[in-house]
This record gives C-alpha cells, structure tokens and sequence, in this order.
C-alpha cells in the first residue's frame, strides 16, 4: 500500500475543494470558484503540480 500525503476534500466551510496535507495535517489549498466541476480538475491539476508529476 502506498501512502498519499496529499488528498482532495470537499470543504465543510464552504462549497469549494481543499488539498489536505497528510504530514502536516493542514489544509495547504482551498479552491472555490463557484463551479463543483471546476474546482475539482483545479485540483487535481495542483496536486500533478505540487507532486511534481507534471
């Protein structure tokens, strides 16, 4: 099994998505433009970003 430190999590503050870090137990990146859809390939292409695999 792998371990991921990085997940998306739909926000319990407000309708967008956050990147949760699993190290640092934190939020690194809220993500909120209104758009379900969009918010969550924002992230999506942040974590390809931060995980350095693009």
């Amino acid at each position: 099994m792998t371990w991921k430190r990085f997940t998306i999590h739909d926000s319990k503050y407000h309708s967008g998505v956050d990147i949760y870090d699993n190290l640092l137990h934190k939020v690194v990146i809220e993500i909120h433009t209104g758009n379900k859809q969009i918010n969550r390939l924002i992230a999506k292409a942040a974590l390809r970003i931060i995980e350095g695999k693009l």
